[in-house]
């Protein structure tokens, strides 16, 4: 009877321990996402305040690109959605932008945003793009890992109340650790565990 008790709250304990990571990770992902979104933001509107101010287009994001100023992907687009300038990729290699949400909505609104995933990297890219003085766009994107990656102590700073920073990723390979229970379904009882460890 009571190993049977003590049982019953064990599951119920590692319940609510796996609800509450689950919950954790998504308020840190959503939190980490807003965050890296405004950072995106600003920055771009930086730069198109820098362009507006009288500064050569391409001279200026070729400065950005030669002193690694930036780590993220920057594409400047004519009003047409012909690529002029990418400092990741030949623009003449390059299809129209025209289409893409965050520069039609650049185009018609004065700004856009986007977010597209990528199932084979499991990463998430978020897109800001402004539109110029010129008519033409100024268009950022970066490329973020799951929030399970990052620093701890930084997730732990942001609810004791500290200010806000960057989050910036763990360093060491990556690794998942977990615990594989096996249920019997007529009974509901667990009838084996199995550590789980892949290092990356």
């Amino acid at each position: 009877m009571t190993k049977r008790i003590f049982r019953s709250i064990f599951l119920v304990a590692l319940v609510v321990l796996l609800l509450s990571v689950a919950l954790l990770s998504v308020v840190f992902y959503n939190d980490y996402a807003v965050q890296y979104r405004s950072e995106l933001k600003s920055e771009a509107l930086s730069m198109a305040h820098a362009i507006n101010g009288g500064l050569a287009e391409e001279d200026y994001l070729r400065s950005l690109e030669q002193d690694k100023i930036s780590p993220i992907r920057i594409t400047w687009i004519g009003a047409d959605g012909t690529v002029r300038y990418d400092n990741e990729a030949a623009p003449a290699q390059m299809e129209n932008h025209a289409a893409r949400t965050e520069v039609a909505d650049a185009l018609r609104y004065g700004a856009g945003e986007s977010e597209r995933y990528s199932a084979t990297l499991s990463q998430k890219t978020f897109y800001y793009a402004c539109r110029l003085q010129d008519g033409t766009v100024l268009r950022l994107a970066g490329t973020r890992d799951s929030v399970l990656g990052i620093r701890p102590e930084l997730s732990i700073r942001r609810f004791r109340g500290d200010l806000p920073s960057r989050y910036e990723p763990a360093p060491g390979p990556c690794k998942l650790e977990a615990c594989l229970f096996t249920i019997d379904d007529a009974t509901g009882r667990c009838t084996a565990v199995r550590r789980v460890d892949i290092h990356g």
